[in-house]
C-alpha cells in the first residue's frame, strides 16, 4: 500500500524531480489521494474547524482560491460551510484533480478544480480575495511561490500560508 515518506525523504524527492515529471508523482510516490484527503478531514472537529476559518478569515461571498489543493479537502469544507463563497482549488498532480472533482460531485458541493501550475496560475490579475496554501511552500522557492498567488489577489485581499513549524517571513 501506498504511506506517507519521512519529511527528510519527500524533500530529496521534490529538491531531485523536475516540473515536468510532477504530474502524478505526489500521488504515485510520496502519499496517495485519498489518504491525504482522509487524513486532512479527520483533524477537522469543531473547534479545528472553527480555528481554520479564523486563521483564513473566510466570510460569505468570497472568491477563494487553494494553491496545492490535493484532494480537495479544505476546498470541500469551505464550500459546505460557506456556501456564497466560489471556491477554486488548484494541484499539479493529475490523480488529486480527478479524486477533488469526483469527490465534490459526491458532496454536492460547487468547487472549481482544474490541474495547475503555482507558477502560471490560470487566473486574472485580481480576482480572489483569498489565497491559501497547507504545506505546499516548502517545496518550492518562496519568492516563485508567492508571486503568482499576490498577482492573482485582490488588493486587500489575504494570502495565507499555512506549514507546520514555518519561520516567519514578510511579504511586501
Amino acid at each position: 500500500g501506498k504511506y506517507c515518506l519521512p519529511f527528510e525523504t519527500l524533500s530529496c524527492i521534490m529538491k531531485n524531480i523536475r516540473r515536468k515529471t510532477m504530474n502524478n508523482l505526489w500521488n504515485k510516490q510520496v502519499q496517495s489521494t485519498e489518504l491525504l484527503y482522509y487524513s486532512r478531514l479527520e483533524s477537522f472537529n469543531e473547534i479545528t474547524k472553527n480555528t481554520f476559518f479564523k486563521l483564513l478569515q473566510v466570510k460569505e461571498g468570497m472568491k477563494i482560491l487553494e494553491v496545492g489543493c490535493g484532494g480537495g479537502t479544505f476546498c470541500n469544507i469551505i464550500k459546505q460551510n460557506f456556501p456564497t463563497c466560489k471556491v477554486y482549488g488548484i494541484d499539479l498532480d493529475t490523480d488529486h484533480i480527478e479524486f477533488a472533482k469526483k469527490k465534490a460531485k459526491e458532496l454536492k458541493v460547487d468547487v472549481n478544480y482544474s490541474v495547475a501550475d503555482i507558477n502560471k496560475l490560470p487566473f486574472k490579475n485580481g480576482e480572489f480575495d483569498l489565497v491559501y496554501s497547507h504545506t505546499v511552500v516548502e517545496h518550492l522557492p518562496f519568492k516563485n511561490f508567492i508571486k503568482e498567488q499576490k498577482r492573482v489577489l485582490k488588493k486587500g485581499g489575504k494570502i495565507v500560508i499555512m506549514r507546520v513549524f514555518m519561520e516567519e517571513k514578510t511579504i511586501d
